[in-house]
């Protein structure tokens, strides 16, 4: 009975393996299937400095996180991992949490996404775009370059999704964010974020009676994180 188990648990990486034999035999680039076949690895995210930066980014080491972002964007320049964390600098910039001052008017000028470039590359380039934007106030901007970075790829973009439910939270559609914010926690049942952002849409609805099993979802992930 276990050697049938193995055999139906390894059958799909078997042929999985074939697939990248064969492409990789013939001397084809081996793109990454999710979520679209033609978008490769993020290099990035095997760099060692990659790994060192998220420590930093944990331990609110700002002037590290700094310096090793600067390294692996001149090295990764359209990678879009290395996008989001840029467009984040630019929200912690905003807060006056860095130590050195980011350009945020340059590094939206640097947002424009090349038709040559992956699906992948050129829907990071506009969700990085839509983020700032929105942390900037220019809801009716990042509105129009949310709507197109979404049609690139419907399904296949969190980050995506996540700013629009955002963006509806901001702009007062408490509604429609709650739908976009329970589809995403669905999907990403272990994301604090998420959980919070729903929990403010629903006080502003005055349905009070759901947020308690909410917060006690949420302590319980951060337990559980602060325990990792």
């Amino acid at each position: 009975m276990i050697g049938i188990q193995t055999l139906i648990y390894l059958a799909p990486i078997i042929a999985l393996r074939d697939q990248i034999e064969g492409l990789a035999s013939g001397g084809q680039g081996i793109g990454f299937p999710i979520p679209d076949a033609k978008n490769p690895v993020d290099l990035a995210s095997v760099d060692p400095d990659f790994h060192l930066k998220n420590v930093a980014l944990s331990e609110q080491d700002w002037g590290k996180f700094q310096r090793l972002m600067e390294g692996l964007r001149k090295r990764y320049p359209k990678s879009p991992l290395i996008r989001w964390d840029l467009a984040k600098m630019a929200y912690l910039s905003g807060e006056g949490t860095l130590t050195q001052e980011f350009d945020i008017d340059n590094y939206l000028k640097t947002l424009v996404p090349d038709p040559a470039d992956t699906v992948a590359e050129q829907a990071s380039c506009l969700s990085a775009k839509a983020f700032v934007l929105l942390n900037q106030k220019q809801f009716n901007e990042a509105s129009k370059v949310l709507e197109t970075a979404i049609a690139l790829s419907p399904k296949d973009y969190f980050q995506d999704r996540r700013i629009s439910a955002q963006l509806l939270l901001r702009t007062g559609k408490f509604a429609e964010s709650e739908k976009l914010l329970n589809e995403l926690w669905l999907d990403n049942p272990d994301d604090c974020s998420i959980l919070m952002a729903l929990g403010y849409a629903l006080e502003e609805q005055g349905k009070l009676d759901q947020i308690p099993e909410l917060k006690k979802r949420e302590r319980n992930l951060i337990q559980i994180y602060r325990a990792r």
